[in-house]
């Protein structure tokens, strides 16, 4: 713990012979949970109750989440560093004693952007950040330790096993689609000309996007990381049922197609992508928030609807 004390001490420009004072007044000012980690705000005040700075402290001892922390930490310093568009990385500690991994960043300031209608002009610069933070991890995925994601990246995956797995662990009453047999997602996201297009995802629904006073972004959250379709980011942004859009969300998806060079062939690809982003995300949501984790599967229902109405295989 020494060395995290002393690396948010030189964040906060914070003499180290003082810090022992320091520590004995903090305020931990907001506790949030996770699948399997926990995330705090805290406060350092000095001994007049004067603030002297936050930070934010995630940290698990779940033996997955740990590495997952680890893979977090390298993210938030590579696109620190490319496009100060997330938090920036003050220290990453595992400590053997307790088992339990720590990332420690700077708090976001600003406001989600779900805590507001969201024009079709900033979900476009949403959605630009969204695609350039995309390059910036596929360009140098090799500096992170993302030996899973690298290794699947240009191979078949067996994406009915993954979510008939997750399914039944986390919503076992669940009936959505189960009645099919999901091979339509093994056809449609297998293929060759999805695979070469394939990208790192990481969780970019509107809960994980702030924005600040003057319309800058700030992304959190890069605990999830897997290998995707060039939708899948795109679909969690524009699907996250808590988002308020002044427009249609057809809107935004013409124009990534356009952006993108995709035609009508690839909205078949579209919606498959949409029916399996919107399972995971309804399955891992349904834990903690079921009437949130249906609207997702509805939103995959609706998917699976179109693309059966394309009269594809």
């Amino acid at each position: 713990m020494v060395a995290i004390f002393k690396s948010i001490s030189s964040y906060l420009n914070i003499n180290g012979s003082q810090f022992d004072n320091i520590l004995q007044n903090f305020v931990v000012r907001a506790k949030l949970s996770g699948h399997n980690n926990e995330v705090c705000l805290v406060d350092f005040l000095d001994s007049n109750g004067s603030s002297l700075g936050n930070v934010c402290i995630k940290y698990s001892s779940n033996e997955k989440m740990k590495l997952g922390l680890t893979l977090e930490a390298s993210i938030l310093s590579l696109l620190y560093s490319r496009m100060r568009i997330c938090p920036k990385l003050i220290d990453l500690s595992i400590l053997k004693r307790n088992n339990v991994a720590y990332i420690v960043m700077e708090t976001v300031k600003g406001t989600l952007i779900n805590h507001s209608k969201l024009s079709i002009e900033k979900a476009v610069a949403v959605l630009n950040a969204i695609q350039f933070h995309e390059r910036i991890l596929l360009d140098n995925m090799q500096s992170l330790d993302t030996e899973l994601v690298i290794k699947n990246l240009d191979k078949k995956i067996d994406f009915k096993k993954k979510i008939l797995v997750v399914l039944k662990d986390f919503v076992p009453s669940s009936n959505f689609l189960v009645n099919d047999s999901l091979s339509f997602l093994n056809y449609y996201l297998n293929n060759e000309r999805i695979i070469k297009k394939r990208i790192i995802v990481t969780d970019r629904s509107a809960e994980n996007i702030f924005q600040g006073q003057n319309g800058e972004l700030t992304f959190i959250d890069f605990s999830t990381v897997r290998v995707g379709t060039q939708f899948d980011n795109l679909i969690q942004f524009v699907d996250d049922p808590r988002i308020k859009l002044t427009f249609k969300k057809e809107d935004l998806i013409e124009i990534f197609f356009k952006k993108n060079n995709l035609n009508a062939k690839d909205l078949e690809f579209f919606y498959a992508s949409s029916v399996y982003t919107n399972l995971l995300q309804g399955i891992f949501t349904y834990v903690k928030n079921p009437k949130l984790g249906i609207k997702y599967f509805e939103n995959a229902n609706e998917a699976y609807t179109k693309l059966k109405n394309k009269k594809v295989r």
